[in-house]
């Protein structure tokens, strides 16, 4: 009798109308207050879609909506182990007397509140949809402009650094090969770091201002950053210098100890340096044009310093203590783009100052626009 007493009680809920009306009036707030994030992501998609329909040169390389579903799940199942993970932890680290328990009250009480979760949901996938189409446009790059700045780079970097190789001082002050397998592993952490940080902005950690002004900071570098200014600036990297013209040889011996790094590793019982097969995929996808969305190659400027530093404004704003942390976790994000090839030094520099850009202007915009 019980077991039926509470199924109906759950066929009223289901069935009450002015229940669903308030769930709903409830979500329009919630996703009015993201309204310039929602419409900016909404735009975007829509433009790039009617784009890639309307491309003839383009049809090899259509916008593909299976892919957005496929990145959604993979994001969607580590967004959810990152948190759970997280959370977990934390209740440990505070002490909780019961953090399983706690952390099995805390699923329940916010499934039972649906605009929440579906707020929730609207919102993580608005983000997923603007990392796609990030991902898509970052393919097209080349299409637009070759690679052609990777020698100016090069030097430009000797000029900042006073006629010195940037990664040759990474590498003197990070000499091992067990301090490049580090710096690799916290340099491809940032994965897991954009997920946890996002998530965290998307809780009732953050507030309303901070929460939209971190998400739409991250719409805005997306496009602005690893879009539009990689195409004006479009390069392949130190590691495919030499690759992109003969005539840049400038890198090789930075190559050369990353294989030496690898083999060693290896010869001691560790695994190799997965940066070098990584690099060597990438190049493969972009000779064949395969366009493997997340394959893409392009250097100026750095998104892993970009969203590094932006996680870095945002977690200082949330917390001073976590704030400091994500800074040095950037600080860490540049030296490896530098160590382990993937980018110059100047990429870093750039993308960390129009992030910073970004972040004032769009924290200035909605304090004037929307919660004033």
């Amino acid at each position: 009798m019980a077991s039926k007493g509470l199924s109906f009680n759950w066929v009223r809920v289901l069935i009450n109308r002015q229940y669903w009306l308030q769930v709903f009036t409830k979500l329009g707030q919630r996703l009015w207050v993201d309204r310039f994030v929602l419409i900016l992501v909404a735009t975007t998609t829509i433009t790039l879609l009617l784009f890639t329909h309307f491309s003839q040169a383009l049809n090899h390389n259509i916008y593909s909506l299976y892919a957005l579903l496929v990145q959604l799940k993979v994001m969607a199942i580590s967004g959810f182990l990152i948190w759970s993970v997280y959370y977990y932890f934390s209740l440990v680290l505070t002490k909780n007397d019961y953090p399983f328990f706690t952390y099995l009250n805390t699923l329940k009480a916010t499934l039972k509140q649906p605009d929440k979760v579906l707020w929730f949901a609207i919102l993580f996938i608005a983000m997923v949809i603007s990392i796609k189409n990030f991902s898509y446009l970052k393919g097209l790059i080349t299409y637009f402009q070759p690679f052609a700045y990777d020698h100016t780079f090069y030097l430009i970097d000797k000029w900042l650094h006073f006629g010195i190789d940037p990664w040759k001082l990474t590498h003197y002050i990070f000499s091992s090969p067990l301090s490049s397998m580090a710096i690799n592993i916290l340099y491809h952490l940032w994965y897991f770091a954009v997920i946890w940080v996002t998530i965290l902005f998307l809780t009732d950690r953050a507030t309303h201002v901070q929460r939209v002004q971190y998400c739409l900071s991250f719409v805005i570098i997306l496009f602005l950053i690893g879009n539009g200014l990689a195409t004006l600036l479009s390069s392949a990297g130190p590691c495919y210098a030499h690759l992109v013209n003969p005539e840049n040889t400038q890198y090789n011996d930075l190559l050369m100890l990353l294989k030496s790094q690898s083999n060693s590793l290896v010869a001691d019982g560790w695994i190799p340096l997965w940066i070098i097969d990584l690099q060597h995929m990438l190049w493969e996808n972009y000779v064949q044009q395969s366009n493997h969305e997340g394959l893409a190659i392009s250097a100026m400027p750095s998104m892993h310093v970009s969203t590094a530093v932006l996680m870095a404004l945002g977690c200082y704003s949330l917390n001073k203590k976590m704030g400091i942390a994500m800074w040095v976790y950037a600080l860490f994000v540049q030296i490896g783009s530098v160590h382990l090839a993937w980018h110059y030094a100047i990429d870093g520099y750039v993308g960390a100052i129009v992030t910073i850009i970004v972040w004032l202007a769009v924290g200035k915009f909605i304090r004037r626009y929307q919660f004033n």
